[in-house]
């Protein structure tokens, strides 16, 4: 099991995708929401048992929800440090650095957090390390998206 820890803003002003116009923080939160969508139905991460948490510098004027969980993703707002000092205060209080990326383009950031022993990648690398290729096993032709679109559609069903 990995754990994967996210420098959120970093990520979403990289990705062209998940941006809203940065200007305005309702562009900010939903280039957040972007982000914490992707990760969720797409799972860049790999195995739904690694771990995800997305640190967010935390500004009084951004804040709009505490330290939550979305489904399964940690997310953290750092309040009153930057997101890369508490990226690396993670990987310091981990007991096992090793089996932490850091994704982020930032080089001080890649740098401290190799020194500390955890793994980094880039963040085009992060999002292309997900493929959206047919099943093997899966005869209908189905891709690994629409089959985990449609198994978290059940559990949802299920769940109610």
């Amino acid at each position: 099991m990995l754990h994967y820890i996210l420098d959120g803003y970093n990520i979403t002003h990289k990705v062209t995708s998940l941006q809203g116009g940065l200007t305005s923080i309702g562009s900010i939160q939903q280039s957040r929401d972007r982000l914490l969508r992707y990760i969720r139905t797409k799972h860049p991460q790999g195995s739904l048992k690694n771990k995800v948490t997305v640190v967010f510098d935390g500004n009084a004027e951004v804040i709009d929800y505490p330290q939550v969980e979305v489904i399964g993703i940690e997310v953290i707002f750092t309040h009153n440090i930057s997101a890369d000092d508490h990226i690396i205060q993670l990987i310091k209080k981990s007991a096992n650095p090793k089996i932490i990326v850091v994704v982020s383009d930032d080089k001080e950031v890649q740098n401290r957090a190799l020194l500390l022993g955890a793994k980094v990648s880039k963040v085009k690398d992060f999002f292309v390390a997900y493929k959206s290729e047919p099943c093997k096993a899966d005869k209908i032709g189905l891709t690994l998206v629409e089959l985990r679109e449609i198994e978290n559609e059940l559990l949802d069903r299920t769940q109610v």
